[in-house]
């Protein structure tokens, strides 16, 4: 529970984080220890499953990210929801871009650029829309053109790859926090064991303290001297 609480501690601190109970619910315990079993397994396991664990697991050993295609598109000034999450309208495949002439253009007013070394971006005018003469879209004058041409936003940019640093620390954090309180705990679970040992077995309260005192020191690290 310790390493849980302080892993989720870690992943809100380094990650921006949008859906703060998707972060929050992303540390499982699976399963947990028994008396029978003195193990238990803590994994990054996010609600959508081990699918979508690759969000934050990603982050625990520096990679470089490639594309499924020739390019990744990073966000710039996409607008986002009050959450600061990106709605399907607004990503790349909902613009639903289509060959123009040279051009590739997309819905809400959208193009997209592509140059050589998976370069590039989707861009949204945001200018005043012109008057249409002809099925063309017309400036009203010279003035009026030169803002609509420099009205522009850039939504994504692309790159051909991505670098992906070691920021999670999943494996450093759970040795500190092991290190930190499992002498602790142990001794709790450990009197905790041998209160409900006495209870079913007459025969457990003849543990000696020296017994006890050299299973907590083995724990602790510390020598096992008697008196």
């Amino acid at each position: 529970k310790d390493f849980q609480r302080v892993e989720t501690s870690q992943i809100m601190k380094v990650f921006t984080i949008r859906r703060r109970t998707f972060a929050k619910r992303a540390v499982k315990i699976k399963p947990f220890a028994s008396k029978q079993k003195l193990e238990a397994k803590v994994s990054i396991d996010p609600p959508g499953g081990q699918a979508r664990a690759d969000i934050f697991a990603k982050f625990e050993t520096p990679s470089i990210k490639r594309p499924r295609g020739s390019r990744i598109a990073v966000p710039k000034e996409v607008r986002r929801t009050k959450t600061g999450i990106i709605s399907k309208a607004k990503r790349p495949r909902s613009f639903q871009f289509q060959q123009v002439g040279k051009a590739l253009r997309g819905k809400q007013r959208t193009f997209m650029i592509r140059l050589p070394g998976g370069r590039g971006g989707i861009y949204q005018r945001t200018g005043p829309r012109g008057r249409r003469r002809g099925g063309r879209a017309m400036a009203s004058s010279i003035s009026t053109r030169k803002r609509f041409d420099t009205r522009i936003r850039t939504l994504y940019r692309f790159t051909p790859q991505a670098r992906i640093d070691d920021r999670l620390e999943f494996v450093d954090t759970g040795k500190k926090t092991i290190k930190a309180e499992f002498p602790k705990n142990f001794h709790q679970a450990f009197e905790k064991a041998l209160a409900t040992a006495r209870r079913s077995d007459p025969k457990a309260k003849y543990i000696s303290r020296q017994a006890r005192r050299i299973a907590r020191a083995d724990v602790s690290g510390v020598g096992r001297g008697g008196r």
